[in-house]
């Protein structure tokens, strides 16, 4: 494999993905990453019904949800 092709494995943990300026600007540095040499993936201590979810699913960004049921 050419090494101008491997992608960097970015993970980023957030809290949640209710709508906040934290949450807004993972958003916006995960879609300027993946024009770049990234793979980044958002880890969400919320809810996988939180609102900026969708979102992120919709700039096919992965999210993975681990809601403690609190």
């Amino acid at each position: 494999m050419k090494s101008g092709c491997v992608k960097i494995k970015v993970a980023y943990i957030v809290g949640s993905l209710n709508v906040g300026e934290a949450e807004r600007f993972v958003i916006d540095l995960c879609s300027i990453q993946k024009q770049s040499k990234m793979k980044p993936t958002i880890i969400s201590l919320g809810s996988p019904d939180d609102i900026i979810v969708g979102e992120s699913r919709v700039n096919n960004i992965p999210v993975a949800s681990y809601d403690g049921g609190s």
